[in-house]
Parts: C-alpha cells; structure tokens; sequence
C-alpha cells in the first residue's frame, strides 16, 4: 500500500472521530448534572451495594483489589461519581488528579484487566435509575473515557522497576535494572512520570514496606559506575530528587540509613605507605 494512501486514510478517520465527538460534551454535561444531582440518597446507597455486588460476582478477582472497608469502597464509588460531572467543569485539572490516581493503583500493582468489568458493572447500575437515554449515554461516555485515562496512566506507570517493587523481590529489582543504560539507571530508580504526575520507586519501596528492595534502589543508586567519557554515580540525583530523604529514612525506615551512609563513602582498591584513600561524599549533609 503506498504510504500517502495509508496516511490519507489514518487521518480521515481521526478526523471522522473527532468530528463526531467534538459536539458531544455539551448536551451531555447538562444531562450528567441534571442526572446526578437528581438522585436521591437512597438511590445512591441502592447504586453503591448493587455496583459492587455485581462486579464481585462478575469478576471474584476483584475482591483481592478491593479490601478496604465498606466505607470506603462507598468513598471511591461517589468520588467517580463526582469525577463524571468534574470531567465536563474542569478536564485539565481532572486529568491531572485521574493521573495522580492512576499511579497510585501502579504502586498497588492493580491489573488493567479489572477495569472494563468495574466500569461495564457501574454504567449497568446507574442505567437503572434513568429513563433519560442520553443521561445514561452520556454518563456511561464520561465513565468510558476517565477508564481510558487512567488505563494509560496505570500502562505507561508499570515499569519494570514499580513491578519489582511489588512482589518485593530484589533479584527482580536488579534484573529489572540492569537492563537500563548507566545514564538513566538514577532516573529510573527515583522517578515514574506520567503526564504531570510522577511518585518515587524508591519512596513507594519503603511506604509499602518492601525494605528489601528498598535497600537495594538505594546500594544500586550509590554504585560508581564509568565509561571511557564519565563516571555515573547516583548521590547528586538522590539527595536533588530527595534532598528531606535522611529524615524520611530516620523516621520510616532506621535501617536503610547503612547502606546510604556506606554509600557516600568511596574506598581505594590500593594502599600506600599503609593508608588507603577514602572520600566521603556529605555535601548533600551538610548543606
């Protein structure tokens, strides 16, 4: 197929999505407000029992997920609810929050898969309380596409580093890591960005209590490293990404404070005149 053909035909069908997309969210705000803000509470109780029951029965797996208290899970429920009318007010500011969300459930090591089922279960549900078949179109539209949003977040977020920190497995961290350029292995370790939104592996290692790998971010990040041109050595992007981080360590995790002070100490192979040249790397201590 010729390339200008190809590419004739991607864009007509962008353009042919997007045209058709582009006059929907003003009917459909009006008709999400209108639907929302006209439901009762016991209809919005009614809504939160009987969107779990169904996706508990739909999809077992879900349950390991979702072991929060009753409360909670009721939370989460109206908080999407909110997020619906939110999307069409203000999407940028949504955007950013959904972002924020979907790197949270990265760090829980929550599987896409469940998402299509929750979202099907809940638009279901909220169908049963309108007769209105835009409100129920145009809620389920919105629900659909802050889905697709925090789908990509939680793909893009799923490093192979975040992934080794959730089955808390240091052999995985390494092998995970060792597969990243001596430039960016510091980058890789400290920061997972998607969008505006960005959370720290190695922070993330020590909240959920994986101190093994944890440990091992942090005797990875403080290993000298060279090529012909540079050496790499991780304490400036350490101690830039986290210049509060030997508080943190005092206060949540004592005994990760070896390892980093070990760290900042460099030992000569050689001796002389029996002494050997040691560097003690405190800058970032002492500032």
């Amino acid at each position: 197929m010729n390339h200008e053909v190809a590419w004739n035909w991607l864009w007509e069908n962008v353009e042919r999505v997007v045209s058709s997309t582009v006059p929907l969210p003003r009917p459909y705000e009006k008709a999400v407000r209108n639907f929302m803000f006209g439901l009762q509470e016991e209809q919005l109780q009614t809504i939160r029992i009987k969107t779990y029951a169904d996706f508990f029965t739909r999809c077992p797996a879900g349950q390991e997920y979702f072991k929060q208290s009753t409360t909670r899970l009721y939370f989460i429920l109206d908080k999407i609810n909110e997020m619906t009318v939110e999307m069409f007010a203000s999407p940028l500011k949504l955007v950013e929050e959904i972002s924020a969300v979907g790197l949270r459930h990265v760090g829980y090591g929550v599987p896409i898969e469940l998402i299509p089922p929750f979202v099907a279960c809940l638009s279901d549900t909220m169908a049963e309380f309108t007769t209105d078949d835009m409100a129920a179109k145009a809620y389920s539209w919105c629900l659909t596409l802050i889905s697709k949003i925090l789908n990509r977040v939680i793909m893009e977020g799923s490093t192979v580093v975040m992934k080794a920190i959730n089955t808390n497995s240091e052999v995985e961290l390494k092998k995970a890591i060792s597969l990243a350029p001596r430039g960016q292995r510091a980058k890789q370790l400290l920061e997972v960005s998607v969008g505006t939104q960005s959370i720290s592996p190695l922070y993330w290692a020590i909240d959920s209590g994986s101190l093994s790998v944890a440990n091992a971010i942090i005797e990875d990040l403080l290993i000298i490293r060279a090529d012909r041109d540079v050496y790499y050595y991780g304490c400036d992007a350490l101690f830039t990404r986290h210049p509060e981080v030997l508080h943190r360590l005092c206060n949540s995790a004592p005994t990760l404070l070896l390892p980093l002070f070990d760290g900042l100490i460099w030992r000569s192979r050689l001796t002389s005149h029996g002494f050997r040249r040691v560097n003690y790397y405190v800058k970032h201590l002492i500032q």
